[in-house]
């Protein structure tokens, strides 16, 4: 089998969850020698793609500088290669998956792939009022029309799925993320850091966190941090509410490493998610995985990632979220228990990277 995977969300995103899924994704389908995985980036600069090393069953077919010049054309000349490259693949004589990595198909390639498959991470979009009837709500329900299979990463996203697009409801498989493993297991204790990772506007509710945390200074007097990772610079109105509450020596926004983000994970008080809506939540993982806490709204397919081994809180409400950091960072309350630890452990065995690639294989011959 060879699966072949197009450039759409390489050229979008220089780092980001989507591109970071599929390198991992492939890199577990080419440990196994039977499969081999091609991936056309285009103009790609991206930062997974740049790290897969190229063996004899992952080749990355990618436009360097000399190609620069011709970028302006890219809308002409990337259907065109992918295309060439495609029918290349074809002449080998074995069945070809074709893997659109975004909401973009090359009708040509569906119409001649042995098997076409998408993964669909959420229906965020499609949730927003104002874009129930927008001409890309219409097109991402059409390309679903047109795959031969779907992938959801929850079972939370299949029944948003199949509300959305009922049609679709026999062709999904549910294949769940996973998070690679912390590198360094670290002896030392957990410092007084409040964590924040990724965007943090809408629905993500960053403001949330700030007002919580501000709560939770007020009551305790103590020397502690909210440290954002990613998501931009704070904007106007975030800077304005930081000084406001005069959080501006206690809040702060870094980019992190995923070696730093890791070591982040295993020495903070806990992992504040208080996100509304997610398709899985990798963030959740990563820290369960690196044994950091985790505090959480029981949301869409946040039960399903922590289960009884996250901290949850309700109706994002300002006091439980304080209460529980508040809980969190109370003297030696993250020193796990052993009916944490088992539940903990019972979560972890349902993510690996090997079983989403497994999966996944069962989701290509579905056909």
């Amino acid at each position: 089998m060879i699966v072949f995977i197009d450039e759409n969300i390489f050229e979008k995103q220089a780092y980001g969850g989507i591109s970071r899924y599929f390198s991992e994704l492939v890199k577990a389908i080419c440990e196994m020698p039977e499969h081999e995985v091609v991936i056309y980036g285009g103009w790609s600069k991206n930062a997974y793609l740049n790290q897969l090393k190229q063996t004899a069953n992952l080749k990355v077919f990618r436009l360097g500088p000399t190609w620069d010049w011709l970028k302006f054309a890219k809308k002409l000349i990337n259907p065109m290669l992918r295309k060439v490259l495609f029918f290349q693949l074809k002449r080998k004589g074995k069945k070809v998956i074709y893997h659109p990595s975004y909401f973009s198909l090359d009708p040509f390639i569906n119409e001649y792939c042995d098997c076409s498959v998408l993964t669909v991470h959420d229906l965020i979009y499609e949730h927003q009022e104002k874009n129930q009837n927008s001409k890309k709500t219409s097109e991402r329900k059409r390309i679903q029309g047109l795959v031969d299979q779907i992938i959801t990463v929850s079972e939370s996203t299949a029944r948003d799925l199949k509300a959305f697009n009922p049609s679709a409801s026999n062709k999904i498989s549910i294949v769940h993320l996973a998070a690679a493993p912390s590198a360094i297991e670290l002896e030392q204790g957990r410092n007084n850091t409040f964590l924040f990772v990724g965007n943090r506007g809408g629905y993500k509710n960053g403001n949330l966190a700030i007002q919580a945390f501000a709560k939770l200074k007020a009551e305790t007097k103590q020397d502690s941090q909210l440290l954002f990772v990613g998501g931009g610079p704070f904007d106007v109105d975030e800077s304005e509410t930081i000084h406001a509450l005069n959080l501006e020596d206690s809040v702060q926004q870094r980019n992190l490493s995923d070696q730093e983000l890791s070591h982040a994970y295993q020495t903070s008080t806990a992992l504040v998610f208080p996100s509304s809506y997610e398709g899985f939540g990798l963030p959740p993982l990563e820290a369960m995985q690196a044994n950091c806490p985790v505090i959480a709204q029981k949301v869409s397919s946040i039960p399903e990632v922590l289960g009884e081994w996250g901290h949850y809180f309700t109706n994002e409400s300002i006091d439980e979220l304080c209460a529980l950091m508040k809980k969190a960072a109370q003297p030696k309350s993250t020193e796990p228990s052993k009916i944490r630890q088992d539940l903990r452990d019972q979560q972890l065995r349902k993510f690996s990277w090997s079983k989403t690639a497994n999966k996944t294989l069962l989701a290509y011959r579905n056909r």
